[in-house]
């Protein structure tokens, strides 16, 4: 947040929009800090790009979705709302401050989404429409506007989900028993990208749940779901300009906490429905799944993101890396775990451009 705030105050022209109430202002940016980054997270990476910015397709829809569109305003209608994306991506120090060189052009960064908040409370509630002051029009928006409207899944704090069912004795016994070869799956799903990165880049981390076929459904997961749950595994970085790749690529155990929630989210049937169906164990329910050949069972209320738990994480948790791996076998050709650890092996530790396969 300081770091923001110090840009911010970088640009005159929001020293002089603010006057003398930047004291005012700056207290209830700090104050709803967590819903504001939220946002910003949220609706970046559910429009479709890396996280780290917002383009205009996605503050439209951000404003479609908090409902300040009012073409009877005067200060609000739409193209105001476009003019002052415009405005807050300008930046005058572009060409002396080393790190605004790596700002783009067409989209929004962390520090300049609060610029776009106060100018969108000025335009909705200030200019004597509700009230004269910039900070009492910030509170209105996000009162009334943001948490009056957006989804719950806004408010969730991430490290509920980490206190309460990732950081556990039985979690970690079962990430430490198939630590060698999530570590090799991993680097194996980062050289497919064909790239060098520092992690696993979102789009890749999808297309990963989709292969294995997570996404669907029949599973009752969604896109938006996986997205969600990359989105509250990820760690926040406190310089997101310079070091892009570190900020929007996912590390070895944010792909492990990624996965436990998406875990936690998946319905499975249990020993006694598996065998009503007629499939001996997981992978075999996961494949007729996804041949068609049965039909999948009602959601459990559990599985929700909102409802009481009932069973272990861990055993969720186990039950999915068990397909990622069952997936991973018959992608390599594989006969077993043993023989699926060396053939990873080596795909990590090949040359880059050496392997034409994915996971």
């Amino acid at each position: 947040f300081e770091l923001d705030w110090s840009r911010l105050m970088g640009k005159d022209n929001v020293l002089r929009m603010l006057k003398d109430e930047g004291a005012d202002v700056r207290q209830q940016m700090f104050e709803h800090r967590d819903l504001l980054y939220n946002v910003f997270f949220s609706f970046a990476v559910m429009g479709g790009a890396d996280g780290l910015n917002l383009h205009l397709n996605d503050w439209t829809d951000f404003l479609s979705k908090i409902n300040v569109i009012d073409n009877n305003s005067k200060f609000c209608k739409l193209k105001d709302c476009d003019q002052m994306f415009i405005q807050s991506n300008f930046n005058p120090n572009k060409k002396t401050d080393p790190a605004m060189q790596h700002n783009q052009d067409n989209a929004i960064c962390r520090f300049e989404f609060m610029e776009l908040l106060i100018r969108l409370a000025t335009a909705k509630y200030g200019k004597g429409q509700r009230t004269n002051g910039i900070a009492d029009a910030l509170v209105f928006l996000f009162v009334e506007s943001i948490m009056g409207n957006l989804s719950l899944e806004l408010y969730i704090d991430a490290d509920d989900f980490r206190r309460e069912r990732f950081y556990t004795q039985p979690m970690d016994a079962a990430i430490r028993l198939n630590e060698t070869l999530l570590r090799l799956l991993y680097g194996a799903l980062k050289k497919f990208t064909g790239m060098r990165p520092v992690g696993l880049p979102l789009v890749h981390f999808l297309e990963h749940c989709a292969s294995c076929g997570l996404i669907s459904e029949r599973t009752f997961i969604s896109q938006r779901m996986c997205k969600f749950a990359y989105l509250h595994a990820r760690m926040y970085r406190i310089e997101d300009l310079v070091s892009k790749d570190i900020v929007t690529q996912m590390t070895w155990l944010e792909w492990i906490e990624s996965t436990a929630r998406i875990a936690d989210m998946l319905s499975y049937p249990t020993e006694e429905e598996l065998q009503d169906l007629g499939v001996d164990n997981m992978p075999e329910y996961w494949q007729a799944l996804a041949d068609g050949t049965i039909q999948p069972l009602e959601r459990r209320l559990s599985a929700q993101w909102n409802m009481p738990k009932t069973r272990p994480l861990s055993w969720k948790f186990e039950k999915t890396i068990e397909l990622y791996f069952h997936v991973a076998m018959q992608k390599l050709k594989c006969e077993d775990v043993a023989e699926l650890e060396k053939k990873l092996d080596k795909v990590v530790n090949s040359a880059l451009g050496d392997n034409n396969q994915s996971l």
